[in-house]
């Protein structure tokens, strides 16, 4: 990782010209991305802190690696994430610093277990009554958790077109949110750590400021 943050050839343009504001804004972001995540690992009581701070940890990582809060916050996804790191890790490497990204991955599926009407009607999807628009459990809690990153600005959707699913999905949802999820921030901060030429790729982002 610090091989490439720094290589100034990383943080060009696509004249091949060295651009030193490319390069500030990613060593900020980094650094940005390191302290959010020891700050909502020391917040271990504070379950409103580490929900907050996972939520900034996820934009960091989209402005630094692509993947957008949505997909971050897909079981699937998650779940990849983690059996990719444990493939590449040692034993004894994984022994130490996989179990927190585990709880991470057991508390995004948690959280599915927390649409509480679909369960109740025996639905395998979980229905928005207006539109009638089918999502699965995966699909509506990574849309439940852009609803809560969404209202750390105040709860209520501006833009017409997702008031009706902002509704339903609270509606549908019993509003428990496991602590261990922040540590999604964690899991994705140790697979920014191990691929380096992926980030090479992505702070370069052919040549684009």
């Amino acid at each position: 990782m610090f091989g490439v943050l720094t290589d100034p050839a990383v943080f060009t343009d696509n004249h091949a010209n060295y651009r030193p504001e490319k390069h500030l804004h990613a060593l900020l972001s980094v650094e940005q991305l390191f302290r959010r995540v020891s700050s909502l690992q020391a917040a271990h009581r504070d379950a409103n802190a580490r929900r907050i701070l996972l939520f900034t940890v996820l934009d960091t990582l989209n402005r630094l690696t692509g993947p957008d809060l949505d997909e971050l916050c897909r079981l699937q996804h998650a779940q990849k994430t983690l059996d990719d790191l444990r493939g590449q890790m040692s034993p004894d490497a994984a022994a130490l610093l996989l179990p927190a990204a585990e709880r991470a991955v057991a508390a995004l599926q948690e959280l599915q277990g927390g649409f509480f009407l679909h369960r109740q009607t025996g639905a395998d999807d979980i229905v928005l009554p207006q539109s009638g628009e089918h999502l699965s459990p995966t699909e509506a809690v990574a849309r439940y958790l852009k609803v809560l990153r969404d209202a750390t600005h105040g709860h209520g959707a501006k833009l017409l077109g997702k008031v009706e699913q902002t509704n339903a999905l609270l509606a549908h949802h019993d509003g428990a949110i496991p602590h261990d999820l922040g540590l999604l921030g964690y899991l994705y901060l140790l697979e920014f750590l191990i691929q380096p030429e992926r980030l090479r790729t992505k702070l370069y982002r052919g040549g684009r400021m």
